[in-house]
């Protein structure tokens, strides 16, 4: 970049001053006028690059971002802010190589911050490069052990690289920080499995004591369930944005709908009342209790969002966890004739299965399960940690339920970061 005199510094001085303060004052419109401005002037002032590619990146073109970050960083190359945001961009973009290397390269301008450490083990954990990504966490963890989220992310990937003791640790970490984390205590179970600690795996996956099951009672305005169920059926296989395997969700060769909560002029709407009331009971059920990691992290104020799933011939649900919630649920509006509740152990083809994590590599442990059968007019209620998938049937009648989860009023006990990674 070519020396400035004092006059044009200062008013660009000047100008980036007004700019902060249309970006402060939420005008991003505004503030991005100015950087446009000076940009027609100062073509090649690597800041103003970064400052527009910031703004590029909240309005959700990263590829324009990148763009202007490429350009900062080919112009100063020591500029760390630009090397660190480029690492951000890409990572979004799901270029975790290059992501990578844009943090590695922001490391070696600051080693001595965190931020760029974490997020380079988060490309490497994105990668599937597991134990660099574990050393990189360890690193970034040193210089900041009380960061908001990485500790969880830091045990997933130890459980990727069958280190076992270290989930264990890191997960631990995760709640001493954030007690209730919905990731750390799934991550947590699936370690306490694997080092054979039977008694504190039941203790806090207690399919006993943690899941309910509820037959609602028929809805004002319906004449029985099975009329209540048809019209939910309708509602949901007919809703604009019933989607077919999205990329997204756990959902297999079935669909889903997006949150039907706000639909307030339907059948949901019904089931809602009805969920409220079940969890009601629920928690009258189970009350604040200080030796569970669940029980004493309960909110008092929550809304819930829920969604439809219509699964069809052969198809399943991988095993997972809903990470926003405390408490989710699943509500069953229609079930296939050969999915029956009094089937054999042997045969659950389409029951709902609890227990069984994600594939994990080096797991050796068989994991232990409880299944429940689905039942028209039935929800049941469990911890959001709680592992548990659709085991798969075989029927030209799709199987339709609506799925919940009941979380925190503003979410406040997760904070949505780059490094989200579920169980």
């Amino acid at each position: 970049m070519a020396a400035l005199d004092t006059q044009t510094e200062s008013q660009l001085e000047q100008q980036f001053a007004l700019a902060a303060e249309r970006f402060e004052a939420g005008d991003i419109s505004g503030a991005q006028a100015v950087l446009e401005d000076m940009l027609t002037k100062v073509p090649d002032h690597p800041i103003i690059l970064n400052y527009l590619a910031v703004i590029a990146h909240l309005s959700g073109d990263l590829i324009r971002a990148e763009g202007l970050l490429r350009n900062s960083v080919k112009i100063m190359p020591d500029f760390f802010d630009a090397w660190n945001n480029l690492g951000l961009v890409a990572f979004g973009q799901g270029k975790h190589e290059d992501a990578a290397h844009a943090f590695q390269q922001a490391c070696s301008l600051a080693p001595e911050a965190p931020d760029p450490t974490i997020n380079r083990a988060h490309a490497l954990q994105a990668q599937e490069r597991f134990n660099e990504a574990v050393e990189a966490y360890g690193r970034g963890l040193a210089m900041q052990p009380d960061h908001p989220t990485a500790w969880a992310a830091f045990s997933r990937a130890c459980l990727e690289d069958g280190r076992w003791q270290d989930a264990a640790f890191a997960a631990d970490r995760q709640l001493a920080l954030k007690p209730g984390h919905t990731v750390a205590l799934a991550l947590k179970s699936v370690a306490l499995q694997q080092l054979g600690e039977g008694k504190a795996w039941r203790e806090l996956v207690d399919f006993d004591r943690l899941i309910g099951a509820f037959d609602i009672d028929v809805p004002a305005g319906y004449a029985d369930l099975a009329t209540f169920n048809k019209a939910l059926i309708d509602f949901c296989q007919n809703h604009r944005s019933l989607k077919y395997a999205p990329s997204d969700k756990a959902t297999e060769f079935g669909s889903q709908t997006n949150n039907l909560a706000p639909e307030t002029d339907s059948p949901v709407a019904e089931l809602l009342l009805a969920i409220g009331k079940c969890a009601e009971q629920y928690r009258s059920e189970r009350p604040l209790s200080s030796d569970h990691p669940f029980l004493s992290q309960r909110p008092d104020n929550w809304e819930c969002d829920i969604w439809a799933t219509v699964l069809e011939n052969g198809v399943h649900q991988q095993s997972h966890i809903h990470r926003v919630g405390w408490l989710s649920g699943v509500y069953y509006a229609q079930k296939p004739a050969v999915i029956n509740a009094d089937m054999p152990a042997s045969d659950m083809a389409g029951w709902i299965e609890f227990g069984r994590p994600v594939f994990y590599p080096k797991a050796k442990a068989e994991p232990m399960t409880r299944c429940y059968p689905p039942v028209e007019g039935r929800l049941y209620l469990f911890p959001s940690y709680f592992y548990h998938r659709t085991i798969p049937f075989f029927s030209e009648t799709p199987r339709i339920s609506l799925a919940f989860d009941l979380r925190d009023r503003p979410v406040t006990r997760q904070v949505p970061f780059i490094d989200y990674v579920d169980g």
